[in-house]
């Protein structure tokens, strides 16, 4: 089974992102959102921050990673912090700059060599110990939550047709089929095996593709 380009898939999800954060209006960038403390305009200011970093932008006082540690996690702080830097900026420019930050991440990641996907990551990720497989998997799932995010908190459709959420559920299906075959390897208690053989049956098929479905199942121990 094919997998997508890791940048692609990254762009693609952007982009989709990126359309919703253009229909922002009015009154809308000051509706709450299920993050606590977060408001609309909050969460399009942690997609620009993630995204500046990621395409190597000069960030506002107060927003920048000096005392980063390698703890393998992005601490709560650190993302707060690119938010509260932002505070001062209109949605139209947090939309500017998220606009802006994409295309410029787009030119600067053109030429990654991704043939060695445990590399260290580049940047702000790099300093939190990341490696590029940890890396390519987080942001597209974060700009895809986050997109989920602003849909609900505007009372848009929570879209489960593009990229964004197709990725999800192949990662999600992935990690539970993974779960399953250990737990089938090693004798784990019925009752666990019961609950996943129960989401692959019924959850997993209208999640992921047929073909890909039909992939995962050939590779299941008979």
């Amino acid at each position: 089974m094919s997998r997508p380009d890791p940048l692609q898939l990254w762009d693609d999800v952007a982009q989709d992102t990126l359309a919703v954060v253009r229909e922002l209006d009015g009154e809308e960038w000051q509706l709450p959102t299920a993050l606590p403390g977060w408001d609309v305009r909050d969460v399009v200011a942690h997609l620009a921050h993630l995204e500046s970093e990621a395409a190597g932008m000069p960030q506002p006082d107060g927003g920048g990673a000096d005392q980063v540690e390698a703890t393998g996690a992005m601490p709560t702080l650190l993302t707060q912090a690119g938010v509260d830097a932002r505070r001062d900026a209109s949605g139209e420019e947090l939309r500017a700059e998220l606009e802006q930050a994409c295309t410029t991440r787009r030119e600067v990641l053109a030429d990654l060599d991704t043939s060695d996907l445990s590399a260290p990551a580049p940047g702000l990720v790099g300093a939190l110990g990341w490696d590029l497989r940890t890396w390519l998997r987080n942001r597209p799932v974060d700009l895809w939550v986050h997109a989920t995010d602003l849909r609900r908190a505007t009372g848009r459709t929570v879209r489960t047709d593009e990229t964004g959420a197709a990725n999800v559920a192949r990662m999600l299906t992935g990690a539970l089929l993974g779960l399953h075959l250990t737990w089938q390897a090693t004798g784990h208690e019925q009752g666990l095996h019961e609950e996943v053989e129960y989401f692959w049956r019924t959850i997993a098929p209208v999640l992921i593709a047929p073909s890909e479905y039909e992939a995962l199942e050939l590779s299941r121990p008979a």
